[in-house]
């Protein structure tokens, strides 16, 4: 992934991976490329998104309806890393990466084109075998950093996230609400 200068924010576009369908995701992820996206990050389809909100979770299910899975996913981020540029990370929910295993995990997303994972319901205290698994393979382990962190767990999670953070603007799930608030 590029280096940006510290304080810098960058441009992560999102799509659930084969929603509404294979080849709508795959255009939107080539428009994404197109206008210079930073990143883009592609989410696995699951069952129980619980760090999305309502629309996102429609989606998820929508997809699964569809028959979407985990091999798709793979294929998905194998065509889309072969055709643009931009830097992509799979969005994704611990029981995917346990059902597979962290190493298995790690190592086949980064041999189809993955640079990294968010993994937003992975606590720091219980990602070691993952974040052993993403350093041997040079793969990068996004933290998700909330708004309400204590100092000290900021420390943890942004010395254990490489590539870069995932500053959520506002605790909750995400899409819930339009309006960041003063706060």
């Amino acid at each position: 992934m590029k280096k940006y200068p510290d304080n810098t924010i960058g441009l992560i576009g999102h799509s659930i991976i084969n929603y509404p369908s294979p080849e709508l995701a795959m255009a939107a992820v080539g428009l994404m490329a197109e206008v210079g996206v930073d990143l883009i990050e592609l989410q696995i389809p699951f069952s129980e998104p619980i760090a999305d909100g309502p629309v996102f979770m429609a989606a998820n299910h929508a997809a699964l309806a569809a028959g979407v899975t985990v091999k798709d996913c793979f294929n998905f981020m194998q065509q889309a890393s072969a055709k643009w540029q931009v830097p992509l990370v799979f969005m994704t929910y611990a029981n995917i990466i346990y059902k597979q295993g962290f190493a298995e995990f790690v190592a086949h997303a980064k041999a189809v084109g993955a640079k990294g994972a968010i993994v937003p319901d992975l606590p720091i205290d219980m990602a070691a075998e993952y974040l052993a698994a993403c350093e041997q393979q040079d793969f990068a382990p996004v933290q998700v950093i909330p708004p309400n962190v204590s100092d000290a767990r900021l420390k943890l999670l942004t010395k254990a996230s490489k590539g870069f953070v995932y500053a959520v603007a506002r605790t909750g799930v995400t899409g819930a609400k339009r309006n960041l608030g003063r706060n």
